[in-house]
């Protein structure tokens, strides 16, 4: 029996291009970089108000702590840019700015709102806080005790992108996510 030969078709070149497969594939890599690229991108002033709320919780837990073990009392001072953290000298009896780390004076990294509440009333803050003549606003007695105070660090802005620091008095000074439901200013 003759061998009849393959048909044209198998003759021809192999097709070249890549499977719906193929294209699936690369795309659903490229949406996941993209998220990920827009996850570690995005939010970063969020994540800067957070950074900059623990950074300054921590700072406060070291002041109550420093005035109860050196018996001195300490001081911080809110302006509209940053904080300054000041000493009571007993012998000049007035507030002296304390220099060394880590009660320097600091600088928000963000434009931030500030707003502070003493003891259940609200407490304006001077522009500039530079105001020599008024002693701090939050203050860490020798006894262990500091201001009972609300502070709230907010994005200039971003109503929704905010922190709050607290503490009654007594307690460690707590930091958390503002409610959304807080009343407007």
């Amino acid at each position: 029996m003759p061998r009849l030969s393959p048909p044209a078709r198998s003759r021809a070149l192999p097709q070249r291009g890549f499977t719906l497969l193929e294209v699936l594939l690369v795309v659903v890599i490229i949406g996941v970089m993209a998220g990920l690229a827009s996850l570690a991108i995005g939010g970063n002033e969020s994540r800067l108000l957070q950074q900059e709320a623990e950074r300054l919780q921590q700072v406060l837990t070291m002041a109550q702590d420093e005035a109860a073990f050196q018996q001195r009392n300490l001081g911080l001072k809110l302006m509209d840019d940053g904080y300054r953290f000041y000493q009571f000298d007993e012998q000049e009896r007035s507030w002296l700015e304390m220099t060394d780390t880590p009660f320097q004076a600091h600088r928000f990294e963000l434009p931030l709102y500030t707003s502070l509440e003493l003891e259940g009333t609200a407490f304006e803050l001077s522009p500039g806080g530079d105001s020599k003549n008024q002693p701090p606003e939050i203050l860490f007695l020798a006894s262990g005790e500091n201001s009972a105070f609300i502070l709230e660090l907010e994005l200039t802005g971003d109503r929704r992108a905010s922190r709050t620091l607290f503490s009654d008095g007594f307690a460690p000074i707590a930091n958390q996510a503002a409610p959304l439901d807080r009343p407007l200013r």
